[in-house]
């Protein structure tokens, strides 16, 4: 994709999209390192700032494995080449380990699917086999929140009314905005249990603000969850616990 080309991030890490011939040396090795398994978050939010998060995959060879590099590339095929990221070895042996890159990408990216590759070299210049191969996939979305959820009054008498209130926002380029229009389902969890129950939803409105009104019943915990949709992740709020007068 056009924007992530030419990032600072990337251009920090462009080495790795030409992998160097091993060095000649009097000990032959023609094994190829192996990629067992790359880890990808399954939806990743983009803010105005961006995205931070890992992406992890397991090599090993029979000698030393000089590096591992991790790929990206949009499923929609707008880039003709996949940025490559450096890893470090987080777990394990330079032979047989997990090795872990960050991936920063940029707020410009459009919503949809990204393929991971991983490839990795050993020491004596021996590349694992399907490097074009797609390891595993993520979804890049927009990101939203759930902001403010305040369940009042508190303490509440046993069959008072009582509101839930928050505030939907998606995140745009130019930062935090209300995401109107949309149902977001409030929960409650009885004090001294573990499980949350459904207890209605309610429609964010222009600013975002919703708001669902109920009677209490017990002391507890109340929570909102929007679902995401196609293009904007799923936002779970904070906590806010309700005592019963008396």
């Amino acid at each position: 994709m056009r924007a992530l080309v030419g990032t600072t991030v990337l251009a920090a890490v462009a080495a790795a999209v030409v992998l160097p011939a091993g060095a000649a040396s009097a000990f032959t090795d023609s094994e190829a390192p192996t990629i067992s398994s790359v880890s990808a978050p399954t939806i990743v939010g983009l803010t105005s700032k961006g995205a931070v998060f890992d992406i992890s995959a397991k090599a090993s060879d029979n000698i030393d494995i000089a590096r591992v590099v991790i790929g990206l590339i949009d499923n929609a095929g707008t880039m003709k080449q996949p940025a490559w990221f450096a890893t470090t070895l987080a777990n394990g042996m330079s032979w047989d380990g997990t090795y872990k890159a960050r991936v920063t990408m940029p707020a410009t990216l459009a919503p949809g699917q990204w393929n991971v590759l991983a490839v990795a070299q050993d020491n004596k210049g021996n590349y694992s086999t399907g490097v074009s191969q797609i390891r595993d996939t993520f979804v890049l979305k927009y990101a939203t929140k759930i902001a403010k959820l305040n369940a009042a009054p508190e303490p509440v008498t046993k069959g008072q009314t009582l509101t839930v209130k928050g505030i939907l926002r998606q995140a745009l380029t130019s930062g935090w905005a209300p995401y109107a229009g949309k149902v977001v389902k409030v929960q409650f969890r009885k004090a001294g249990t573990t499980s949350w129950t459904n207890v209605g939803t309610a429609v964010s409105g222009s600013n975002g603000a919703f708001a669902f009104v109920t009677k209490a019943t017990a002391a507890g915990e109340w929570r909102a969850i929007y679902k995401g949709d196609t293009t904007k992740t799923r936002a779970v709020s904070g906590i806010d616990a309700v005592a019963l007068a008396g």
